[in-house]
């Protein structure tokens, strides 16, 4: 099949491979064919070096899904079809539409901070549990400080280091 490239996309990440968006005429017809990095290789990477107006012999297979594969491309330097000439499709500007994929991971920070909170959250469950035990009451002041000493100590502190810090953190009492 001879296409007349009409636009290529900018490549989009996806995962660990690339796509691009090829927009072509065949046979009087504007098409479209979204072409993946690791299917056919050679393909993607001819493909995505291509111009508007460049025109390349496709070769097709149809795959077990009953998609058509683009697997071999051959630039055709001297086709003997007139050369159309090349509207913007509908408007479009396929190089705008095209993103990079934003990865949805959490950074560093925010798993660090999710892990201190649920260290806390272990903590006061535990703290709880070891206070309850003979208590017909519990006073949130108890829970709480025990939940901080179960805190530091799994955060790799101690409860002297954590005592210490707690008296850093108060005001000075003196008049001055």
């Amino acid at each position: 099949m001879l296409i007349e490239i009409i636009d290529i996309g900018s490549p989009v990440a996806v995962k660990k491979y690339f796509t691009i968006e090829v927009a072509y005429r065949a046979d009087g017809k504007t098409q479209g064919k979204k072409l993946m990095s690791f299917l056919f290789p050679e393909t993607y990477i001819i493909l995505s070096k291509a111009k508007r107006g460049d025109v390349f012999e496709v070769t097709s297979v149809k795959n077990d899904a009953g998609y058509w594969d683009w697997t071999e491309v051959t630039k055709s330097e001297n086709h003997t079809g007139a050369s159309i000439e090349l509207a913007p499709v509908a408007g479009r500007d396929f190089k705008k539409e095209a993103t990079t994929v934003k990865s949805n991971y959490e950074t560093a920070e925010e798993r660090a901070a999710r892990q201190v909170m649920i260290v806390r959250q272990s903590s006061i469950s535990n703290a709880i549990a070891t206070l309850s035990v003979g208590a017909k009451t519990l006073k949130s002041e108890d829970v709480i400080a025990t939940a901080k000493e179960y805190e530091a100590y799994v955060l790799g502190g101690t409860p002297r280091q954590l005592a210490e810090a707690a008296v850093a953190a108060i005001e000075s009492d003196i008049l001055e």
